[in-house]
C-alpha cells in the first residue's frame, strides 16, 4: 500500500478512523500486525486504491503521449517499456 493510498484513504475517512492512522504515523505506537491488519480493513473500505490507479493511469498516459512526440529510439522505447511496466507491476 503506498503512501498515496494512505493519504487518499484519510481525506475519505471518518475522524476516529483518521486519529488511529495518524497516530500510527507519527510514531506515538509501535505498530503491531493488528494495526496493519486495521488501517488494511479501513483503507479497503475507501475508494483510495482505484483513485490512486486512475491517478496513475492518467500520469503515464501523459507520458506515454509525450514520448510518442519524440523521435522513436532506444532511449524513448526503454522509457516506454518502463512506463508500461509501472501499470502492470499495480495490477
Amino acid at each position: 500500500m503506498s503512501n498515496y493510498v494512505i493519504l487518499l484513504a484519510l481525506e475519505q475517512l471518518d475522524d476516529e478512523a483518521k486519529k488511529y492512522i495518524t497516530d500510527l504515523l507519527e510514531g506515538r505506537n509501535k505498530i503491531t500486525d493488528t494495526d496493519v491488519a486495521k488501517v488494511t480493513a479501513l483503507v479497503e473500505k475507501t475508494s483510495a486504491k482505484t483513485d490512486a490507479e486512475e491517478t496513475a493511469q492518467h500520469f503515464i498516459q501523459k507520458a506515454l503521449d509525450a514520448l510518442n512526440k519524440l523521435p522513436q529510439n532506444e532511449f524513448t522505447d526503454t522509457l516506454t517499456e518502463l512506463a508500461k511496466y509501472i501499470v502492470d507491476r499495480s495490477k
